[in-house]
Protein backbone atom coordinates (compact mmCIF):
# COMPACT_ATOMS: atom_id res chain seq x y z
CA UNK A 1 0.00 0.00 0.00
CA UNK A 2 2.82 2.42 0.87
CA UNK A 3 4.63 1.65 -2.41
CA UNK A 4 1.41 2.22 -4.31
CA UNK A 5 0.92 5.63 -2.69
CA UNK A 6 4.54 6.57 -3.35
CA UNK A 7 4.16 5.73 -7.04
CA UNK A 8 0.88 7.60 -7.42
CA UNK A 9 1.51 10.70 -5.32
CA UNK A 10 4.69 12.71 -4.93
CA UNK A 11 5.36 14.95 -1.94
CA UNK A 12 4.80 18.15 -3.89
CA UNK A 13 1.55 16.72 -5.33
CA UNK A 14 0.26 15.89 -1.87
CA UNK A 15 1.15 19.40 -0.65
CA UNK A 16 -0.60 20.99 -3.63
CA UNK A 17 -3.61 18.75 -3.08
CA UNK A 18 -3.87 19.85 0.54
CA UNK A 19 -3.69 23.51 -0.51
CA UNK A 20 -6.43 22.96 -3.10
CA UNK A 21 -8.77 21.17 -0.73
CA UNK A 22 -8.18 23.65 2.10
CA UNK A 23 -8.89 26.52 -0.27
CA UNK A 24 -12.03 24.79 -1.48
CA UNK A 25 -13.45 24.41 2.02
CA UNK A 26 -12.48 27.97 2.94
CA UNK A 27 -14.47 29.14 -0.07
CA UNK A 28 -17.44 27.03 0.98
CA UNK A 29 -17.37 28.55 4.46
CA UNK A 30 -17.14 32.08 3.07
CA UNK A 31 -20.00 31.46 0.64
CA UNK A 32 -22.12 30.07 3.45
CA UNK A 33 -21.24 33.07 5.62
CA UNK A 34 -22.31 35.73 3.14
CA UNK A 35 -25.04 33.77 1.37
CA UNK A 36 -27.56 36.19 2.89
CA UNK A 37 -25.84 39.10 1.16
CA UNK A 38 -26.10 37.30 -2.17
CA UNK A 39 -29.83 36.78 -1.64
CA UNK A 40 -30.42 40.35 -0.50
CA UNK A 41 -28.45 42.17 -3.21
CA UNK A 42 -28.93 39.49 -5.91
CA UNK A 43 -25.35 39.76 -7.12
CA UNK A 44 -21.99 38.05 -6.79
CA UNK A 45 -20.37 38.49 -3.41
CA UNK A 46 -16.60 38.59 -2.83
CA UNK A 47 -16.58 34.95 -1.79
CA UNK A 48 -18.27 33.81 -4.99
CA UNK A 49 -15.86 35.89 -7.08
CA UNK A 50 -12.88 34.44 -5.16
CA UNK A 51 -14.28 30.96 -5.69
CA UNK A 52 -14.58 31.49 -9.46
CA UNK A 53 -11.00 32.79 -9.71
CA UNK A 54 -9.51 29.97 -7.65
CA UNK A 55 -11.69 27.46 -9.48
CA UNK A 56 -10.13 28.49 -12.82
CA UNK A 57 -6.64 28.47 -11.36
CA UNK A 58 -6.89 25.06 -9.72
CA UNK A 59 -9.31 23.38 -12.18
CA UNK A 60 -6.69 21.34 -13.99
CA UNK A 61 -4.95 20.26 -10.79
CA UNK A 62 -8.25 19.35 -9.12
CA UNK A 63 -9.17 17.22 -12.14
CA UNK A 64 -5.77 15.47 -12.04
CA UNK A 65 -5.98 14.82 -8.30
CA UNK A 66 -9.57 13.66 -8.63
CA UNK A 67 -8.65 11.11 -11.29
CA UNK A 68 -5.70 9.88 -9.22
CA UNK A 69 -7.84 9.61 -6.11
CA UNK A 70 -10.55 7.80 -8.07
CA UNK A 71 -7.97 5.39 -9.48
CA UNK A 72 -6.62 4.78 -5.99
CA UNK A 73 -10.09 4.11 -4.52
CA UNK A 74 -11.05 1.73 -7.35
CA UNK A 75 -7.72 -0.06 -7.14
CA UNK A 76 -7.96 -0.33 -3.36
CA UNK A 77 -11.50 -1.73 -3.60
CA UNK A 78 -10.69 -4.44 -6.14
CA UNK A 79 -7.46 -5.41 -4.39
CA UNK A 80 -9.31 -5.76 -1.07
CA UNK A 81 -12.76 -6.68 -2.33
CA UNK A 82 -12.80 -10.11 -0.66
CA UNK A 83 -11.67 -8.62 2.65
CA UNK A 84 -14.40 -5.99 2.55
CA UNK A 85 -17.07 -8.57 1.72
CA UNK A 86 -15.77 -10.92 4.43
CA UNK A 87 -15.84 -8.10 6.97
CA UNK A 88 -19.45 -7.14 6.27
CA UNK A 89 -20.45 -10.83 6.22
CA UNK A 90 -18.77 -11.31 9.59
CA UNK A 91 -20.59 -8.31 11.07
CA UNK A 92 -23.92 -9.59 9.70
CA UNK A 93 -23.34 -13.09 11.12
CA UNK A 94 -22.36 -11.61 14.47
CA UNK A 95 -25.63 -9.71 14.95
CA UNK A 96 -27.59 -12.64 13.54
CA UNK A 97 -26.04 -14.99 16.10
CA UNK A 98 -26.65 -12.49 18.90
CA UNK A 99 -30.36 -12.66 18.03
CA UNK A 100 -30.42 -16.45 17.65
CA UNK A 101 -28.55 -17.11 20.91
CA UNK A 102 -30.23 -14.26 22.84
CA UNK A 103 -31.76 -16.65 25.40
CA UNK A 104 -28.43 -18.36 26.09
CA UNK A 105 -26.57 -15.03 26.25
CA UNK A 106 -29.03 -13.73 28.85
CA UNK A 107 -28.21 -16.58 31.25
CA UNK A 108 -25.44 -16.49 33.79
CA UNK A 109 -22.37 -18.73 33.61
CA UNK A 110 -23.06 -22.36 34.53
CA UNK A 111 -22.82 -25.75 32.90
CA UNK A 112 -26.44 -25.36 31.76
CA UNK A 113 -25.41 -22.31 29.69
CA UNK A 114 -22.82 -24.41 27.86
CA UNK A 115 -25.40 -27.13 27.24
CA UNK A 116 -27.86 -24.46 26.08
CA UNK A 117 -25.44 -23.19 23.42
CA UNK A 118 -24.77 -26.77 22.34
CA UNK A 119 -28.49 -27.55 22.09
CA UNK A 120 -29.25 -24.43 20.02
CA UNK A 121 -26.31 -25.11 17.71
CA UNK A 122 -27.34 -28.72 17.11
CA UNK A 123 -30.95 -27.63 16.53
CA UNK A 124 -29.82 -25.30 13.73
CA UNK A 125 -27.55 -27.96 12.21
CA UNK A 126 -30.31 -30.57 12.41
CA UNK A 127 -32.84 -28.26 10.74
CA UNK A 128 -30.46 -27.46 7.88
CA UNK A 129 -29.35 -31.06 7.22
CA UNK A 130 -32.91 -32.42 7.45
CA UNK A 131 -34.46 -29.86 5.08
CA UNK A 132 -31.61 -28.68 2.86
CA UNK A 133 -28.90 -31.35 3.11
CA UNK A 134 -27.28 -32.68 -0.07
CA UNK A 135 -26.19 -36.01 1.40
CA UNK A 136 -27.96 -39.21 0.36
CA UNK A 137 -31.02 -39.95 2.48
CA UNK A 138 -29.89 -43.07 4.37
CA UNK A 139 -26.88 -41.67 6.24
CA UNK A 140 -28.39 -38.16 6.33
CA UNK A 141 -31.51 -39.29 8.17
CA UNK A 142 -29.38 -41.36 10.55
CA UNK A 143 -27.55 -38.15 11.47
CA UNK A 144 -30.85 -36.29 11.87
CA UNK A 145 -32.18 -39.03 14.17
CA UNK A 146 -29.01 -38.93 16.33
CA UNK A 147 -29.12 -35.12 16.50
CA UNK A 148 -32.77 -35.10 17.54
CA UNK A 149 -32.01 -37.58 20.31
CA UNK A 150 -29.10 -35.40 21.49
CA UNK A 151 -31.38 -32.33 21.41
CA UNK A 152 -33.99 -34.17 23.48
CA UNK A 153 -31.44 -35.18 26.13
CA UNK A 154 -29.97 -31.67 26.26
CA UNK A 155 -33.46 -30.23 26.64
CA UNK A 156 -34.09 -32.54 29.62
CA UNK A 157 -30.83 -31.37 31.22
CA UNK A 158 -31.48 -27.69 30.53
CA UNK A 159 -35.00 -27.90 32.01
CA UNK A 160 -33.98 -30.33 34.79
CA UNK A 161 -37.00 -32.50 33.96
CA UNK A 162 -35.64 -35.90 34.99
CA UNK A 163 -38.47 -36.34 37.47
CA UNK A 164 -40.97 -35.99 34.63
CA UNK A 165 -38.97 -38.55 32.65
CA UNK A 166 -39.15 -40.95 35.61
CA UNK A 167 -42.91 -40.40 35.82
CA UNK A 168 -43.25 -41.38 32.16
CA UNK A 169 -41.13 -44.49 32.67
CA UNK A 170 -42.85 -45.76 35.86
CA UNK A 171 -46.31 -44.56 35.00
CA UNK A 172 -46.88 -42.84 38.35
CA UNK A 173 -46.96 -39.20 39.44
CA UNK A 174 -44.93 -37.58 42.18
CA UNK A 175 -47.35 -36.48 44.89
CA UNK A 176 -46.77 -33.38 46.97
CA UNK A 177 -48.16 -32.48 50.36
CA UNK A 178 -50.50 -29.50 50.40
CA UNK A 179 -48.32 -27.92 53.07
CA UNK A 180 -44.56 -28.32 52.85
CA UNK A 181 -44.29 -28.13 56.65
CA UNK A 182 -46.06 -31.50 56.80
CA UNK A 183 -42.83 -32.99 55.43
CA UNK A 184 -40.80 -31.64 58.36
CA UNK A 185 -40.53 -32.54 62.00
CA UNK A 186 -39.20 -30.00 64.48
CA UNK A 187 -36.39 -31.27 66.67
CA UNK A 188 -35.46 -30.23 70.21
CA UNK A 189 -32.56 -28.05 69.05
CA UNK A 190 -34.93 -26.01 66.87
CA UNK A 191 -33.87 -27.53 63.53
CA UNK A 192 -36.21 -29.41 61.23
CA UNK A 193 -35.88 -33.01 60.09
CA UNK A 194 -37.31 -34.19 56.77
CA UNK A 195 -39.68 -37.06 57.54
CA UNK A 196 -41.22 -37.59 54.11
CA UNK A 197 -44.84 -37.88 53.06
CA UNK A 198 -47.41 -38.58 55.76
CA UNK A 199 -48.72 -41.45 53.62
CA UNK A 200 -46.04 -44.17 53.67
CA UNK A 201 -47.23 -45.72 50.39
CA UNK A 202 -47.05 -42.35 48.63
CA UNK A 203 -43.68 -41.70 50.24
CA UNK A 204 -42.41 -45.02 48.85
CA UNK A 205 -43.57 -44.13 45.33
CA UNK A 206 -41.96 -40.70 45.56
CA UNK A 207 -38.70 -42.29 46.67
CA UNK A 208 -38.84 -44.65 43.69
CA UNK A 209 -39.38 -41.72 41.36
CA UNK A 210 -36.45 -39.78 42.84
CA UNK A 211 -34.18 -42.81 42.59
CA UNK A 212 -35.28 -43.45 39.00
CA UNK A 213 -34.69 -39.79 38.05
CA UNK A 214 -31.11 -39.96 39.38
CA UNK A 215 -30.52 -43.16 37.43
CA UNK A 216 -31.91 -41.59 34.25
CA UNK A 217 -29.68 -38.54 34.72
CA UNK A 218 -26.57 -40.73 34.65
CA UNK A 219 -27.86 -42.88 31.78
CA UNK A 220 -28.80 -39.86 29.67
CA UNK A 221 -25.38 -38.32 30.23
CA UNK A 222 -23.62 -41.51 29.12
CA UNK A 223 -25.91 -41.71 26.07
CA UNK A 224 -25.22 -38.07 25.17
CA UNK A 225 -21.47 -38.64 25.37
CA UNK A 226 -21.79 -41.73 23.19
CA UNK A 227 -23.77 -39.79 20.57
CA UNK A 228 -21.24 -36.95 20.55
CA UNK A 229 -18.23 -39.26 20.47
CA UNK A 230 -19.69 -41.72 17.95
CA UNK A 231 -18.77 -45.31 17.28
CA UNK A 232 -15.53 -46.60 15.79
CA UNK A 233 -16.02 -48.78 12.71
CA UNK A 234 -12.91 -50.75 11.86
CA UNK A 235 -14.03 -52.22 8.54
CA UNK A 236 -15.03 -49.56 5.97
CA UNK A 237 -17.25 -52.12 4.24
CA UNK A 238 -19.47 -52.24 7.34
CA UNK A 239 -19.99 -48.48 7.36
CA UNK A 240 -23.43 -48.42 5.73
CA UNK A 241 -24.70 -51.10 8.10
CA UNK A 242 -23.14 -50.12 11.43
CA UNK A 243 -23.12 -46.33 11.18
CA UNK A 244 -25.92 -44.98 13.40
CA UNK A 245 -25.58 -41.24 12.70
CA UNK A 246 -23.61 -40.43 15.85
CA UNK A 247 -20.31 -38.49 16.11
CA UNK A 248 -20.57 -34.71 16.36
CA UNK A 249 -17.64 -34.31 13.94
CA UNK A 250 -19.68 -35.83 11.11
CA UNK A 251 -22.70 -33.53 11.46
CA UNK A 252 -22.02 -31.31 8.50
CA UNK A 253 -23.19 -31.05 4.92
Amino acid sequence: MREFLKNKFKKEDILSMLIVFVSYYIIKILILFDFSLEVIFNKFTPSVILGIILGHIFYEKIEIYYNRLKEFVVSFYYRNKHRIIDFYSMVFRFFKNVYIYRKELSNDYAYSVNLGFLQKSIERTCHYIENYGHEEDVSRMKKVSAMKRAIYILNVYNNDSFLEEAEKMLGIKYQYENNFMDYLEKMENGNYLYKGHTNKEVDKQNSELIECSHKLENEYWDELMRIIKGIHILNPNDWDIKYDGSDLRRWWD
